[in-house]
């Protein structure tokens, strides 16, 4: 039987506080097995998103669907922020949602281990 990876729940927020939400994240950050994206494409590069797929996401404040969303290129990979205050909290990937790493609470970014995404060339 296959051993099943553990979880962390996070949590996080927009900078003005109108959004915040828990989520799942498999394996933890802190895991070295934990890969966090980091594309290279100029939308990422510009809003700094570094991106991991979770689970289970929990609304405390405001809603997926209260977020501004922007699509551009292919519009495969809507981005969601804050209509407010400009936080860049996440993307809709094929499946799953990919949120922003930098708008979790108390994570320490040096300690993270990055996945560069050539997303620059697709």
């Amino acid at each position: 039987m296959a051993e099943s990876k553990s979880s962390q729940v996070y949590k996080g927020s927009c900078h003005c506080g109108a959004n915040a939400y828990t989520c799942s994240v498999t394996p933890p950050l802190d895991d070295p097995e934990s890969k966090v994206i980091n594309c290279n494409c100029s939308l990422c590069t510009r809003n700094g998103y570094l991106l991991v797929f979770v689970e289970d996401v929990k609304w405390t404040k405001g809603s997926l669907e209260e977020l501004t969303v922007y699509k551009w290129n292919t519009g495969k990979f809507p981005h969601y922020f804050c209509p407010s205050c400009g936080t860049s909290l996440a993307g809709q990937g094929p499946d799953k949602l990919a949120f922003n790493v930098r708008a979790f609470h108390d994570i320490d970014l040096k300690s993270l281990n990055l996945l560069p995404i050539d997303g620059k060339s697709q």
